[in-house]
Order: C-alpha cells, then structure tokens, then sequence
C-alpha cells in the first residue's frame, strides 16, 4: 500500500488575472520548513516552488496554479489565523483598506502590517 502525507485541506478563492475565480482548497503540510506547527498560506505561497496544486470545489479535478499568475487569494472567516500566516509575525499596525486590481476587482478588509514602525503604512506593505 502506498504511503500518503496527510493534508491540511483550507478552504480558499484563487483569482488569476484574466481568468474566473475558483473556489477550492489549497492542501498544507502538517509541518512547516519554517516554524514550529503546520504550513500555512503564507508560507505556500511565498515558497520558492513555482506550481501550487488547487483542488477545485467544483467537480474536484486538480489544478495546478503557477504561483506568479496568482492575482490574490482570499479565505474566509471560518479559516483559523494558524493557517494564514504564523504567529510569529508580529502584526504591528492593522489598518483597513479598499484596494482595486488592475482587473477592477476589488478587495476590502483589514490589512495586517508587519513591517518597522517607520515603514507601516498600506502601500510600503503592499
């Protein structure tokens, strides 16, 4: 029998420019290459591999994203924070923002800023 890792599978919408979005589930490790705990979004999507695995909600096929066509991806609130970022970034301001893609999407929520006192504002985070 083969052996399988198993999966954190969290729920999230990836958009790519030009493209409809798609619900699904991005699938973390149990443990990071980072941290203490499991993988999380951040993590996935700021490593140096190029193709992310998605599996699409829709009809369950597997698809494979190139990480530099990623125009954003959101989550909801039932997703724990653990599996967004880390809990060793240190969130220092939180401020809420309205930002508008070049595809005219637009996204609205709290921005996390972890960044130095004298460099915290939205556009030196984004």
């Amino acid at each position: 029998m083969p052996n399988y890792v198993e999966k954190i599978r969290v729920p999230v919408r990836v958009s790519e420019s030009a493209r409809p979005a798609a619900m699904g589930y991005f699938c973390l490790s149990p443990v990071a290459n980072w941290h203490e705990g499991p993988e999380n979004l951040y993590d996935l999507l700021n490593a140096e591999v190029r193709v992310l695995p998605f599996h699409r909600q829709e009809d369950g096929a597997i698809l494979l994203f190139t990480r530099m066509n990623i125009s954003h991806v959101t989550v909801g609130p039932e997703v724990e924070p653990q599996f967004v970022r880390a809990r060793l970034i240190a969130v220092t301001r939180e401020e809420h923002v309205l930002v508008e893609m070049d595809d005219g999407i637009k996204l609205e929520g709290n921005l996390l800023v972890e960044l130095p006192e004298h460099l915290n504002r939205a556009s030196d985070y984004l």
